[in-house]
């Protein structure tokens, strides 16, 4: 009996048509991949390449979200109308870091509460929700946050430049869910605002994206917007104790940056540059030339993450006026498609931070609202182009509604991961799975 139900089981699990998407589509939607196009029910092949399904230009306006198997990887996405609240920063919420601070591999945040001089510490209890506490103290005008293994024991550790203070402080990560303060890094004549930190393969030290001015801190935003000078952004290597500038990248200031190595090790780096209004990349592959990526009256926030899982980072920009949170999904290395608005807001807005957060599988953005002191997330719904890669097999539906509105930024449903195999692994159907398990059952007697 029991090898008889092992069997049955085996049955069940068995994947017949490796190499095979079953594609269903609702609703009179209409998916193209490739050359061809599915509007009912379709056997798409995989042996031999990746494919990507994506709602026809004629219906994209209906198309509600993928159901059944998880994509491998998307091709765009749409998120929720409504943000999660993380926490508050009585101070006025700036900026926010993602950190597994407690090693429980669900991301946690930090925030800035700016007028506070605190950092705050938002532990994510593993279903999206946060708890949050106190983490840093008696700062004078935190400006800015990163994360990194800064003595390299396997954890992440946090740092943060004190503006006011002309320092970038590290605060080592213990592994048990506490920071300790570690150092301070000074570099004469650098007043850091804006950083960023990255490491070469072959390098000792990591290295500092720094985004330095003078500015008035006394009054509020624009206040500080409009007394900036002596305005630098550089890369800084460590030579013996000490930091030295390596490169100037241009005489601007960055309110906000953010780094990647891509597969060449070559450095990219995206700047909110407030004072130009613009958001900016320099890329070492294109000898570091400005190129506009984004633009408002005050861009604040910017962060690069492969948001849809194909390879490619995306960008995300906060804007504190008018307030806006956008996505440009990359076509290449940093070609983006038209910037998407995802959110408006209630206030300015800062932060940009990227991570699951509500441990679905799928990308979530979060960021601060100044004036209103709250951190919020939107949760990402579905991705809007959905990817299989080579030799996958899974069984996925389209799903398409006549009452969708083309300018609404997410579906109001997701795809239900948990009851669903990887993309790249795939069952029987459940009725096929069954008769088979009765053939064999039968064989057995």
């Amino acid at each position: 009996m029991k090898t008889k139900l092992s069997l049955i089981a085996l049955c069940l699990s068995v994947n017949s048509f490796a190499g095979e998407i079953d594609l269903t589509v609702n609703n009179s939607g209409t998916i193209k991949y490739g050359e061809s196009t599915c509007s009912d029910n379709c056997k798409i092949d995989t042996t031999d390449n990746d494919v990507v399904f994506k709602p026809s230009s004629d219906s994209s306006d209906k198309f509600s979200n993928w159901s059944g198997q998880m994509c491998d990887f998307g091709n765009g996405a749409k998120f929720s109308q409504s943000a999660k609240h993380i926490s508050n920063a009585g101070g006025g919420a700036k900026t926010l870091q993602v950190l597994d601070i407690n090693n429980d591999d669900a991301p946690d945040l930090f925030g800035i509460s700016l007028f506070s001089g605190t950092v705050i510490q938002s532990i994510n209890m593993g279903n999206g929700e946060f708890e949050t506490k106190l983490a840093v103290d008696g700062l004078a005008y935190p400006a800015a946050l990163d994360s990194f293994d800064w003595n390299s024991d396997g954890y992440d550790d946090l740092l943060v430049s004190d503006f006011a203070a002309s320092t970038i402080k590290v605060y080592l990560n213990n592994g048990s869910g506490e920071l300790q303060f570690s150092e301070d890094i000074k570099i004469p004549g650098v007043k850091p605002y804006a950083f960023s930190v990255y490491k070469l393969k072959d390098s000792q030290s990591p290295n500092l994206v720094i985004s330095s001015f003078s500015a008035d801190t006394r009054g509020d935003l624009f206040a500080l917007v409009k007394s900036i000078h002596e305005e630098k952004t550089a890369i800084y290597e460590k030579v013996g104790d000490q930091y030295q500038e390596l490169k100037v990248l241009s005489e601007r200031a960055g309110i906000t940056l953010d780094t990647y190595l891509d597969d060449e090790e070559k450095l990219n780096i995206v700047s909110a540059e407030i004072v130009s209004k613009e958001v900016v990349i320099y890329s070492e592959s294109k000898n570091y030339a400005l190129e506009v990526v984004d633009a408002s009256r005050a861009p604040y926030g910017a962060g690069f993450a492969d948001i849809d899982k194909d390879g490619l980072q995306d960008i995300v920009t906060a804007h504190y006026g008018p307030f806006s949170l956008r996505v440009g999904f990359a076509e290449e290395k940093n070609k983006f498609l038209p910037m998407q608005q995802i959110a408006e807001g209630e206030d300015g807005l800062t932060a940009v931070a990227i991570d699951d957060f509500d441990a679905d599988g799928l990308q979530d953005i979060a960021t601060g609202e100044f004036n209103s002191k709250k951190f919020e997330y939107y949760s990402m719904n579905t991705y809007v182009g959905c990817g299989f890669k080579k030799g996958a097999s899974a069984t996925i539906t389209a799903n398409f509604s006549e009452s969708a509105s083309s300018t609404s930024p997410a579906p109001t449903t997701t795809s239900d991961s948990s009851n669903s195999d990887s993309g790249s692994g795939g069952s029987f159907p459940v009725w096929l799975s069954f008769f088979a398990g009765l053939f064999f059952v039968r064989r057995l007697k």
